[in-house]
């Protein structure tokens, strides 16, 4: 399946990035980046040098959120259950 995974525009040049995700191994591991870097962002953004509580909700947060995105969120798991 293809997925876009980043657009990214500056300085009126714009790049996408298409990566085929083959497993929920993959798809686990760039969500997982995506919330490391959100929280990073975040922990960076505020001054400090380590995650808080916070930070590592978040991080959980946009995790959850990409492996929705890309079919493999919370629901998508209780219907394989069922």
């Amino acid at each position: 399946m293809l997925r876009i995974v980043g657009v990214c525009a500056t300085n009126c040049k714009i790049w996408v990035r298409i990566v085929v995700i083959r497993s929920y191994t993959q798809a686990l591991r760039i969500a997982r980046l995506a919330g490391e870097d959100a929280a990073n962002r975040r922990m960076r953004k505020a001054g400090r040098r380590r995650w808080t509580a916070a930070d590592y909700d978040h991080a959980v947060d946009v995790m959850n959120h990409v492996l929705g995105q890309l079919g493999y969120g919370l629901a998508a798991e209780m219907r394989l259950a069922a």
